[in-house]
């Protein structure tokens, strides 16, 4: 559910360390009639590493050290119940997932 996937933003963003969270929803309208939404969850908790890149395109690897960010490995993916298309941006580096 949509709870479910904000909750575990959330608690990606405190394993990160982060002291703020922002969630942003908008929606718009385009011109041939559809509606559609953005969610935007950001942090201020520490930026991924390469090992937290590889981690993030591997859902079943999982994580074995609790103290860094995706422990179980698996909620972030909670968010394609949201979007096809999920994003994620840290540093300057960026990825998307393409749903299919």
């Amino acid at each position: 559910s949509e709870f479910f996937s904000l909750k575990e933003l959330l608690q990606n963003s405190d394993d990160a360390g982060a002291t703020c969270v922002q969630i942003r929803l908008s929606r718009s309208a385009e011109k041939n009639g559809n509606e559609y939404s953005k969610l935007m969850v950001s942090n201020n908790g520490r930026i991924f590493h390469g090992e937290d890149w590889a981690r993030i395109t591997t859902i079943a690897s999982g994580n074995p050290d609790s103290a860094s960010v995706g422990y179980f490995g698996v909620g972030f993916f909670s968010v394609f119940a949201l979007s096809d298309c999920p994003c994620i941006k840290s540093g300057d580096k960026e990825i998307r997932f393409e749903g299919g």
